[in-house]
């Protein structure tokens, strides 16, 4: 194992980062290197466990996280002495949740993902799937009322 790029890590970033037993789960607050984390351990991934960077998917909450993240990636994969054959020249898809959702829509659905629904195309498609579903229309427009009055008020106001 290459330590050059290990290096600034504390032993539970370490452990974590060389961590390959199953899923893990990091808990850790504000400033505590999560982000360097995560990108060390996307090289591991890359330079010694021999995963290609197209098999990669890193998810963050915000496009600035995503940012910091590919940007500690790249500059870590070009210290590396093979980085050119260990990356493929290309780096794992790194981004935002919503971005992730919305390139997945996008794919699937086409340009018709990316614009805004209105009331009533939603009203069409809670229709049809309550039909698929075999619900009863009866009432559905007052079901589909309630659903938005729920969906607009939640999260409940923090006080």
């Amino acid at each position: 194992m290459d330590g050059r790029w290990f290096d600034g890590l504390n032993q539970a970033q370490l452990s974590a980062v060389t961590f390959n037993e199953g899923p893990l789960l990091v808990i850790a607050g504000p400033g505590a290197g999560k982000t360097r984390l995560l990108a060390h351990k996307i090289v591991y991934l890359i330079t010694e466990l021999g995963v290609r960077p197209d098999q990669i998917l890193a998810v963050t909450f915000t496009n600035k996280a995503a940012r910091e993240i590919r940007n500690r990636v790249g500059l870590l994969l070009a210290h590396q002495t093979d980085a050119g054959s260990a990356a493929d020249n290309s780096l794992p898809r790194l981004c935002t949740f919503h971005s992730w959702a919305l390139g997945f829509l996008r794919e699937e659905f086409g340009a018709a993902a990316a614009r805004p629904v209105g009331e009533d195309e939603a009203f069409e498609v809670f229709e049809e799937a309550a039909a698929a579903a075999r619900f009863s229309t009866a009432g559905l427009r007052g079901l589909f009322e309630e659903v938005m009055r729920a969906k607009e008020a939640y999260p409940p106001p923090i006080f």
